[in-house]
Formats: C-alpha cells, structure tokens, sequence
C-alpha cells in the first residue's frame, strides 16, 4: 500500500494523531507521503523518524518546468478568495498529481471538519474526530446547517470513516441517519514508553494538578478556576497548570469571543486569589507537556464533551492519577484499559465534586504512589497505536 495523507495546520491532538499513526504506517506499508502547506514540512521533519518510506509534499505547486503557470494562478486564487470553489479544485489538481507521481493507492484522512472531500482517483478512509458543532455550536462562526452540509459529503463520498470511539458513532447515527459510507470504530491508541522512561522526577514541592486542553467553553476551564477558589479559601497549598492552544489568553487583559470571555471574566474577578494558584502557559512543546504528566499529582479533565479525550490516555501511560468528567468516552477508555483504580470520575457540571476530588489528591499527595511501570506497560499495551494503524490498513485494504 501507498498511502497518502493531508495535515491541514492544526496543533494540538489533530497534530499528535498524525504523528502517532504515520510512526506505525512506516513499518506496514510501502510509502507514507505526507501532504501539507510547505511551512509545516521543517516542523514535522524534526518528529517524524527518518525515513525512505516517508515523503513529504507541499500543498503548494513547485517553482519548476510547468508547475510555474500553475503555482502562480493558484497564488492569484488565493488572494483573490481562498475559500472559493475555484481554489479548493486547484488543491485538487495538485493532490491529484502527487497522487499519480508517486502511484498512490489509497489516501487516509485524520482532519475532516470543515475540509471538502478531495477529489482523487483512489479510495478514502476518513477519520471522525468529534461532532463538536452539534453540542456546541456557540463555538462556531459558521452555522451548523452549513457544517453539517459540510459534514454530509464526508459521510456520502469517502469509501470509509472510522469514528474514534463508540459515543462519537451514535452521534454520526443520531444525527445522520442513513449516511451511505460504512463505519468502523478505531479508537485512538496508547503509546507504551519503554519502563525506563517511566521513571518519575522530583515530585512538586507543592500539589501540582495538570490540564493539557486547547481554551474551548467545552473543555471547561472555568471550573478549574472555580475549584482552585474554593481550594484556596480552605487553605490549601497547590498549584493548577494550563498548557494548551491559546490557554495563556484566559488569564490575559485582552476580551475574547463570547464562548470563552466568561472565563476570561472569571479569572479577572477572582485575580487575587487565581494568580497566586494557576498558571495559564498556552501552547507548549511535547516535551513540556511530558514533564508535567510525569510530575504532577493529579491530571484534571473537566472537559464536558470528547469525540475521544486523547489527554486521558496520554495521562495513564504516564502512570498518572487521573480525576475526569464523567462522559461517555472517558468511561470507554477507562473500561478498555482497566484502569478504573487510576481514574476518578465525577459527575460533569459538579463543582463540589470536582472540588472533593481534588482535596482528596492534596491531602494524599505525599503518600499516593503511582502505579509500577510494569503495570502501566501491561494494561496500555491493551490497545496500542499499532493495533490501531493495522487496524486502518485492514479497512483500507478491503476497500
């Protein structure tokens, strides 16, 4: 198999799934070409392993022979309307071209939302991430009738989607009735790290709780903030940490849009107490992210929807201690990996709850000890990104 595959620019878990799986497609399949604007070529190069089983493209023409004409007519459709129908066929043109340049055999799709449907000559699977804009639709300049148009050609024109968890399915079902492309949930994968890096640093000289989560109104950042107030007025030493896209902005003087400026609002009332406790750092290297899921006492995910919930994963194969919302899918992984004695669950918009989980996790905070890396590794290795990249192949292939 030839597969090729399209990043349209996203950080965050859109970017750790590309990663993920592109690692396991390099030992299952003959060629990997990975298509993206030419700005993220350098960024991926220094992640991704090198390899003759991996290419990379650019969205954009090349500057040589007879591509010329066409780098610069594409450059004048870009400028002139980017959204245009226009635009979207020359990206096909050129999609088309690397697909018969480097005989191309199938195209798998982890970023869908919002995105036409490419126009190519060879079979498609299609990752379903979430239905975010059906359950928040407030987070969306565009309406949800023109997503969910948006949505319906994903769901009609690719030979295959693979919804990433059994919640997202009923949702595609719920919403989507009678949609003609078959499905096959794949859950995301865990990465099992070697025992050795699963040792753990210096703990923090204070309880430190960690929530990696881009600053969406779902993702619920204000009851972090709620809680730390209540924390604090008790007297508790702690502290919270924020990484994530454009979390600095929600400690920041800056107004932000009306999905997220209530907890902007919120941090700002509550300033005098908030900064003393939280930290709000935006978007931060894997490397940084690593260091807290290792070293904090608790990773805190109030997040009130997940098409999956990548970070939950992300935080038991670190051997965290985990204190969740209780939704669907958290509920899947935690059943799949065993891991329900790892993973605290409270109800989603109880604040209180999330407060006694969090009290609870700083009054045992010296005496908790994590799980030994031969544990992790076992019930991680349940369901790894292996499985799930063979699992991909397998449904590509029957295509």
């Amino acid at each position: 198999m030839r597969l090729m595959m399209i990043d349209h620019s996203n950080p965050g878990g859109v970017e750790t799934v590309n990663i993920e799986v592109i690692r396991e497609f390099l030992d299952l399949v003959e060629l990997v070409l990975f298509v993206m604007p030419a700005h993220r070529i350098a960024y991926y190069k220094k992640i991704l392993p090198t390899s003759d089983r991996l290419v990379y493209a650019s969205l954009e023409w090349p500057e040589e022979s007879w591509f010329v004409l066409m780098r610069r007519l594409d450059g004048l459709v870009r400028r002139v309307d980017p959204d245009a129908p226009l635009r979207r066929r020359f990206v096909d043109l050129r999609l088309q071209q690397l697909v018969r340049t480097h005989g191309i055999t199938h195209c798998f799709c982890t970023w869908i939302f919002g995105e036409p449907v490419p126009d190519l000559p060879v079979p498609i699977g299609a990752m379903v991430m979430d239905l975010n804009w059906r359950f928040f639709p407030e987070n969306f300049s565009r309406s949800t009738a023109e997503l969910d148009g948006c949505f319906v050609h994903w769901l009609n024109e690719p030979q295959m989607i693979f919804p990433v968890s059994e919640f997202t399915l009923e949702a595609v079902q719920k919403y989507f009735p009678g949609f003609r492309a078959p499905a096959r949930v794949v859950p995301h994968g865990s990465t099992v790290h070697p025992l050795e890096r699963l040792s753990l640093p210096d703990p923090p000289s204070v309880p430190l709780f960690f929530y990696p989560a881009s600053r969406y109104r779902y993702k619920n950042h204000r009851a972090l903030m709620a809680a730390a107030v209540i924390l604090a007025e008790r007297g508790h030493r702690f502290e919270i940490v924020f990484t994530g896209k454009d979390t600095d902005t929600l400690v920041g003087d800056t107004p932000l849009g009306p999905d997220v400026e209530p907890t902007r609002q919120f941090y700002l009332n509550h300033r005098a107490v908030l900064s003393q406790h939280l930290r709000a750092l935006g978007f931060c290297p894997a490397s940084t992210v690593e260091h807290y899921y290792k070293s904090c006492t608790a990773v805190v995910l109030p997040t009130l929807y997940e098409g999956f919930g990548l970070p939950l994963i992300e935080a038991l194969g670190w051997g965290a201690r985990v204190i969740c919302s209780d939704i669907a899918p958290f509920r899947e992984q935690i059943n799949r990996y065993d891991c329900a004695e790892f993973a605290e669950i409270y109800p989603a918009h109880d604040t209180d709850a999330l407060v006694q989980c969090m009290e609870r996790a700083i009054l045992e905070a010296e005496r908790y000890r994590r799980p030994a890396p031969e544990v992790i590794a076992t019930r991680m290795g349940r369901w790894t990104w292996r499985h799930a990249a063979e699992l991909y192949l397998e449904c590509l292939a029957a295509l």
